[in-house]
Protein backbone atom coordinates (compact mmCIF):
# COMPACT_ATOMS: atom_id res chain seq x y z
CA UNK A 1 0.00 0.00 0.00
CA UNK A 2 0.67 3.29 -0.83
CA UNK A 3 -0.38 5.70 1.54
CA UNK A 4 -0.18 9.31 0.66
CA UNK A 5 -2.04 10.47 3.47
CA UNK A 6 -3.71 13.18 1.96
CA UNK A 7 -0.22 15.12 0.72
CA UNK A 8 0.70 16.09 -2.82
CA UNK A 9 3.56 15.05 -5.18
CA UNK A 10 4.52 17.81 -7.88
CA UNK A 11 7.39 18.11 -10.51
CA UNK A 12 7.23 14.32 -11.70
CA UNK A 13 8.56 14.60 -15.36
CA UNK A 14 8.31 10.89 -16.91
CA UNK A 15 8.67 11.26 -21.15
CA UNK A 16 8.90 7.83 -22.61
CA UNK A 17 8.62 7.09 -26.52
CA UNK A 18 7.93 3.62 -27.34
CA UNK A 19 4.38 1.74 -26.96
CA UNK A 20 6.07 -1.62 -25.27
CA UNK A 21 6.18 0.67 -22.37
CA UNK A 22 3.82 2.76 -20.21
CA UNK A 23 4.79 5.78 -18.02
CA UNK A 24 3.06 6.68 -14.66
CA UNK A 25 4.25 6.88 -10.97
CA UNK A 26 4.16 2.88 -11.21
CA UNK A 27 3.98 0.55 -14.37
CA UNK A 28 2.26 -2.34 -12.80
CA UNK A 29 0.45 -2.27 -9.57
CA UNK A 30 -0.83 -4.88 -7.87
CA UNK A 31 -1.53 -3.07 -4.49
CA UNK A 32 -3.24 -0.11 -3.47
CA UNK A 33 -3.01 3.86 -4.00
CA UNK A 34 -5.05 6.37 -1.40
CA UNK A 35 -5.12 9.66 -0.35
CA UNK A 36 -2.69 11.05 -2.82
CA UNK A 37 -2.29 14.20 -5.18
CA UNK A 38 -0.63 15.03 -7.90
CA UNK A 39 0.09 18.10 -9.22
CA UNK A 40 2.55 19.87 -12.02
CA UNK A 41 3.96 16.43 -13.73
CA UNK A 42 4.28 14.99 -17.14
CA UNK A 43 3.55 11.20 -18.29
CA UNK A 44 4.17 9.72 -21.85
CA UNK A 45 4.86 10.62 -25.21
CA UNK A 46 3.25 11.14 -28.48
CA UNK A 47 3.56 6.89 -29.48
CA UNK A 48 3.45 6.05 -25.56
CA UNK A 49 0.26 3.17 -24.85
CA UNK A 50 -0.47 3.13 -20.68
CA UNK A 51 0.29 6.45 -19.65
CA UNK A 52 -1.22 7.68 -16.65
CA UNK A 53 -0.54 9.57 -13.64
CA UNK A 54 -0.57 6.78 -11.14
CA UNK A 55 -0.13 3.40 -12.78
CA UNK A 56 -0.28 2.19 -16.30
CA UNK A 57 -1.79 -1.07 -15.69
CA UNK A 58 -3.81 -1.53 -12.92
CA UNK A 59 -3.68 -5.20 -12.21
CA UNK A 60 -6.15 -7.90 -10.69
CA UNK A 61 -6.90 -6.74 -7.50
CA UNK A 62 -4.95 -3.28 -7.55
CA UNK A 63 -6.69 0.11 -6.44
CA UNK A 64 -6.73 3.49 -6.13
CA UNK A 65 -8.71 5.08 -3.82
CA UNK A 66 -9.43 8.72 -2.83
CA UNK A 67 -6.98 10.47 -5.43
CA UNK A 68 -6.80 13.36 -7.58
CA UNK A 69 -4.14 14.45 -10.64
CA UNK A 70 -3.45 17.66 -12.45
CA UNK A 71 -1.16 16.47 -13.88
CA UNK A 72 -0.83 15.93 -17.74
CA UNK A 73 -1.27 12.42 -20.00
CA UNK A 74 0.45 12.58 -23.22
CA UNK A 75 -0.05 9.18 -25.17
CA UNK A 76 -2.20 7.42 -28.33
CA UNK A 77 -3.64 3.74 -27.10
CA UNK A 78 -4.94 2.63 -23.37
CA UNK A 79 -3.94 6.29 -21.54
CA UNK A 80 -6.05 7.66 -18.56
CA UNK A 81 -6.14 10.29 -16.36
CA UNK A 82 -6.05 7.83 -13.07
CA UNK A 83 -4.72 4.71 -14.61
CA UNK A 84 -3.97 3.65 -18.10
CA UNK A 85 -5.56 0.25 -18.26
CA UNK A 86 -8.05 -1.43 -15.58
CA UNK A 87 -6.55 -4.55 -16.23
CA UNK A 88 -7.87 -7.14 -13.71
CA UNK A 89 -11.69 -8.13 -13.13
CA UNK A 90 -11.06 -6.88 -9.50
CA UNK A 91 -8.60 -4.05 -10.07
CA UNK A 92 -10.60 -0.63 -8.76
CA UNK A 93 -10.52 2.90 -9.13
CA UNK A 94 -12.68 4.64 -6.50
CA UNK A 95 -13.72 8.42 -5.14
CA UNK A 96 -11.32 9.58 -7.62
CA UNK A 97 -10.99 12.70 -9.68
CA UNK A 98 -8.48 14.04 -13.20
CA UNK A 99 -8.48 17.74 -13.90
CA UNK A 100 -5.45 17.70 -15.61
CA UNK A 101 -5.01 17.39 -19.68
CA UNK A 102 -4.78 14.99 -22.07
CA UNK A 103 -3.44 14.42 -25.60
CA UNK A 104 -4.90 11.18 -26.98
CA UNK A 105 -8.02 11.89 -28.94
CA UNK A 106 -8.54 7.56 -29.85
CA UNK A 107 -11.58 5.80 -27.95
CA UNK A 108 -9.09 3.65 -26.46
CA UNK A 109 -8.20 6.47 -23.53
CA UNK A 110 -10.78 7.92 -21.28
CA UNK A 111 -9.95 11.09 -18.24
CA UNK A 112 -10.08 8.11 -15.49
CA UNK A 113 -8.60 4.97 -17.35
CA UNK A 114 -9.27 3.73 -20.86
CA UNK A 115 -13.01 2.33 -20.96
CA UNK A 116 -11.91 0.37 -24.20
CA UNK A 117 -12.35 -3.22 -22.65
CA UNK A 118 -14.09 -2.25 -19.84
CA UNK A 119 -11.97 -4.03 -17.31
CA UNK A 120 -12.47 -3.69 -13.37
CA UNK A 121 -14.60 -1.31 -12.06
CA UNK A 122 -14.93 2.68 -11.60
CA UNK A 123 -16.45 3.77 -8.99
CA UNK A 124 -17.46 7.98 -7.86
CA UNK A 125 -15.14 9.35 -10.54
CA UNK A 126 -14.71 12.86 -11.95
CA UNK A 127 -13.41 14.33 -14.65
CA UNK A 128 -12.60 18.40 -15.80
CA UNK A 129 -15.25 18.22 -19.10
CA UNK A 130 -12.30 20.58 -20.84
CA UNK A 131 -9.99 16.75 -20.58
CA UNK A 132 -12.36 15.04 -23.09
CA UNK A 133 -10.77 14.92 -26.89
CA UNK A 134 -12.58 14.39 -29.92
CA UNK A 135 -12.89 10.35 -30.08
CA UNK A 136 -12.62 8.98 -26.66
CA UNK A 137 -14.64 7.33 -25.17
CA UNK A 138 -16.04 8.09 -21.67
CA UNK A 139 -18.65 5.51 -20.04
CA UNK A 140 -17.48 4.44 -16.66
CA UNK A 141 -17.24 8.31 -14.77
CA UNK A 142 -18.54 11.58 -14.63
CA UNK A 143 -17.86 14.90 -16.43
CA UNK A 144 -17.86 18.22 -14.40
CA UNK A 145 -17.85 22.09 -15.39
CA UNK A 146 -14.69 24.15 -13.81
CA UNK A 147 -17.70 25.62 -11.69
CA UNK A 148 -19.42 22.34 -10.87
CA UNK A 149 -15.95 21.50 -9.75
CA UNK A 150 -15.43 24.99 -7.52
CA UNK A 151 -18.68 25.05 -6.07
CA UNK A 152 -18.13 21.84 -3.30
CA UNK A 153 -20.66 19.70 -5.42
CA UNK A 154 -17.43 17.16 -6.44
CA UNK A 155 -16.14 17.29 -2.69
CA UNK A 156 -19.47 16.20 -1.27
CA UNK A 157 -19.51 13.93 -4.12
CA UNK A 158 -16.05 12.41 -3.35
CA UNK A 159 -17.02 11.64 0.24
CA UNK A 160 -19.52 9.50 -0.74
CA UNK A 161 -21.55 9.55 2.26
CA UNK A 162 -18.47 8.15 4.47
CA UNK A 163 -18.22 9.74 8.31
CA UNK A 164 -14.60 10.71 8.03
CA UNK A 165 -14.36 14.00 6.46
CA UNK A 166 -10.98 13.05 3.47
CA UNK A 167 -12.06 15.52 1.05
CA UNK A 168 -12.78 19.28 1.23
CA UNK A 169 -13.25 22.63 0.05
CA UNK A 170 -13.32 26.01 1.97
CA UNK A 171 -15.62 28.30 0.09
CA UNK A 172 -15.45 31.18 1.79
CA UNK A 173 -14.43 34.48 -0.20
CA UNK A 174 -10.87 34.50 1.65
CA UNK A 175 -9.22 31.22 1.15
CA UNK A 176 -11.47 29.90 -1.91
CA UNK A 177 -10.01 26.55 -2.79
CA UNK A 178 -10.32 26.38 -6.77
CA UNK A 179 -10.81 22.20 -6.95
CA UNK A 180 -11.48 19.62 -3.57
CA UNK A 181 -8.50 18.50 -1.57
CA UNK A 182 -7.29 15.82 0.70
CA UNK A 183 -7.47 18.53 3.89
CA UNK A 184 -10.43 16.96 5.87
CA UNK A 185 -11.78 20.59 5.87
CA UNK A 186 -15.66 21.42 5.54
CA UNK A 187 -16.96 21.85 2.51
CA UNK A 188 -18.57 25.37 3.18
Amino acid sequence: TFDGNGHTISGIYLPIERSDQGAAMFLQLYGTIKELGVLDSYFGGSTTYHAATFAGYLQNKGSIIDCYSFATIDGSYYNGGIAGDCNGSKSSITNCYFAGSMTSTLSTSSPISCDYYDGGTITNCYYLSTVVNTGMTVTRSTSVTDEKMKSGWVASALRAGRDESLWGQELTAETKDNYPTLSGRTVY
